[in-house]
């Protein structure tokens, strides 16, 4: 099943506004199965797709993951609007470690803004 998700996740690659809806129900199918093996391509999504939703998904798969190597790549996105509540919430699903790994980021770019 993982197989099939991360397949359609490539071929829904053509930036639609269907593919970023086959692309974001992907990864959340992918993060919840827990899919570690397509962790790869997940960080792909968050570090190359223009969809702020898909990147907000891939921000929550890798935390469904249980993938703290890339915390800095999701404490990345606290600096957009669009991704920023998905990298608060990823980053506070990786654990407290995470979180204080990464409170400065998160204080000084996501609690003071006015979306938070």
């Amino acid at each position: 099943l993982a197989h099939r998700l991360a397949d359609a996740m490539v071929a829904a690659s053509g930036g639609g506004d269907d593919d970023v809806q086959v692309r974001v129900c992907a990864l959340q199918a992918l993060g919840r199965l827990g899919a570690t093996e397509h962790a790869e391509l997940v960080a792909e999504r968050l570090a190359e797709d223009a969809s702020e939703l898909v990147q907000s998904a891939a921000c929550i798969a890798l935390a469904g993951m249980c993938d703290s190597s890339r915390a800095g790549a999701i404490a990345a996105r606290l600096r957009q609007d669009g991704t920023r509540l998905a990298a608060v919430s990823a980053l506070s699903m990786l654990g407290p470690e995470v979180v204080r790994a990464h409170g400065n980021e998160i204080v000084s770019t996501a609690l003071v803004s006015p979306d938070m």
